[in-house]
């Protein structure tokens, strides 16, 4: 299953400020926390993360 925000991720990632960018946030990702707050130019972006076998429960 393709995560829902895969496509934005993809043309971020095309665009080497914005990329960059994506790259500090999810760096500043803490071991314990299960979300990353991006913020990307004027928007503003929560990425979560979870555990894939409870996405089928």
């Amino acid at each position: 299953m393709k995560a829902p925000m895969s496509d934005l991720v993809k043309q971020i990632l095309k665009k080497p400020s914005q990329r960059q960018e994506l790259l500090k946030g999810l760096n500043s990702l803490h071991k314990n926390s299960q979300q990353v707050d991006l913020n990307i130019g004027n928007k503003s972006y929560k990425l979560k993360f979870v555990n894939k076998d409870s996405l089928n429960e």
